[in-house]
Formats: structure tokens, sequence, C-alpha cells
């Protein structure tokens, strides 16, 4: 059902995903939504963000990002605290996609994640919503800063992962705060790999 774009399938896929007392009948009624992306979906799908299984509130979570519809914002920042980190690290994913600078001061404090998956989403996330206001330069000093400083801190992290996603993007977002945390990563880490893309994202900055 979730290959066909057909108005009639929507209703009962809703209905399934709101009341079927079977977790895996709601999480494949979620993933059929998931790929039918009707407006009268997404409240069902935001809702689904809570249910009491992880695999539908996992589903519902992705769809709102590849929806890319900013109601689900707020939700889906509820979700970093989620209990389950795949719930967690698809919340930062999504909340990635979508862009919103709303999401950014959430991701800074997921960047604490006790699970290092977690944390290289949540990494992975404000990189791109740094790129993504620096594509827009207009506004880039509003949203795009705010993404420097939580990555910054990511430097530092335990996880190479962490570290190296943090390396890159700073380089990509190209904003002259990174230099002096990046020349310390470079004199510092004690992974060849991130030096190496500390010396690379220096040069991106300039």
């Amino acid at each position: 059902l979730g290959l066909i774009e057909d108005e009639r399938v929507v209703e009962p896929l809703i209905h399934t995903l709101k009341d079927d007392e079977a977790k895996r009948v709601r999480w494949r009624a979620a993933e059929a939504l998931r790929h039918i992306p009707p407006m009268e979906a997404i409240v069902p799908l935001i809702e689904a963000m809570t249910d009491e299984d992880s695999s539908v509130r996992t589903t519902a979570v992705k769809a709102m990002g590849e929806f890319g519809n900013e109601m689900a914002v707020e939700s889906l920042v509820k979700r970093l605290k989620d209990e389950v980190r795949r719930v967690r690290a698809a919340a930062a994913k999504s909340l990635g996609e979508l862009g919103h600078p709303n999401a950014i001061d959430a991701l800074s404090e997921a960047l604490e994640d006790e699970d290092s998956s977690v944390r290289m989403m949540v990494a992975k996330a404000l990189r791109k919503l740094g790129t993504r206001a620096l594509e827009a330069a207009e506004v880039f000093n509003e949203m795009g800063k705010h993404t420097v400083f939580p990555l910054t801190e990511a430097l530092w992290d335990e996880d190479e992962t962490v570290r190296l996603t943090a390396v890159q993007a700073l380089g990509e977002l190209h904003d002259s705060q990174a230099v002096q945390p990046l020349l310390e990563i470079l004199q510092k880490d004690q992974d060849g790999n991130i030096r190496a893309a500390a010396a690379l994202s220096l040069g991106d900055i300039g």
C-alpha cells in the first residue's frame, strides 16, 4: 500500500495507525503513510511519535524529515530525549532535513547524549543547518553562526566519528571562529585522519 498513490487508502491507514492494538500493524501503517505524503497524514504521524512502540515512533519521526513539514519541529525536538537511541538519532536527522532554526538549541544540547551514534547524527544535523544557512547568505548571521559554537564543542567528543563530522562541518561553514579550535585539533588530536581533516578545513576557511 505504501507504494500506491491513491487517496482511498489514506483514511484506512490513518485509522489503523491510531487504533490497531498490534504494534507491528501500527508500524506497517506508519511505513505506508511515510510513502504516501498527503497533508491529512501529517498530524496522525506527528501523534504517532509518542506511540508506545519504538518502531512506530522511529518511522513517524523519519517521515517528518522526509515530508519537510515544519509543523513537526516541536515534536521532533521532544524526541531528542526519547528513551530509545534510534528514535533520538532519527529525530536529529529529521531536524537536520527540516533545517529550522528553532532546532539549533535542542540539537546543541543533544551533543551531550550518552550514545555516540546519536551525537554523530546531531553533529551531522548541525552541519546541515549551518551549510543551508550559508547557502542563503543573507540569514547566515542569524542561523548559521549559531551552529558553529556547538560544533566546536563537538571537536572534543570522545568518539572519533563525532569529532570528524564536526571538523568537516566547520570547514564547510567557512567561519573564522572555528580557526583556533581547529588549530588545536590539528596539534593535539590523537587520530591522524582527524588531524588531516582539520588541516583541510583550515584551508577551506582560509
